[in-house]
């Protein structure tokens, strides 16, 4: 089974540990691939197709009031995704509720749980 990174993950692979990085695909043999899944919920998704298509209504997280690497907060936003940079793990969207005309969001920040 290919399983798609969707996060930063270390992978402990038979020949030793393993860095990926978002946008990756790891082909692992389909127990292993589940068992990952379940150890590492929204870091890696079945198949290498995004969840996320052009035209397509999400909300999306942005991080504000940024006073420190650990010190900000989050808020959500709706838009639609124009858009995609699957190499980068980027979406460029057109805000539904903001006053800025686009932004690009990680598509780790992204639920493609909306219609259109």
């Amino acid at each position: 089974m290919e399983l798609s990174v969707v996060q930063p993950i270390k992978v402990r692979m038979p020949h030793g540990s393993q860095d990926f990085t978002p946008g990756e695909v790891i082909a692992l043999p389909d127990k292993v691939a589940r068992r990952l899944m379940e150890l590492a919920p929204g870091k890696v998704r079945r198949g290498t197709d995004s969840p996320v298509h052009i035209g397509q209504r999400v909300h999306y997280c942005i991080p504000t009031n940024i006073k420190g690497p650990k010190s900000y907060t989050w808020e959500e936003h709706v838009g639609l995704v124009e858009i995609m940079d699957t190499e980068n793990h980027l979406a460029l969207i057109i805000p539904e509720d903001e006053t800025i005309p686009w932004r690009w969001v990680n598509l780790s920040f992204i639920n493609e749980g909306l219609s259109k």
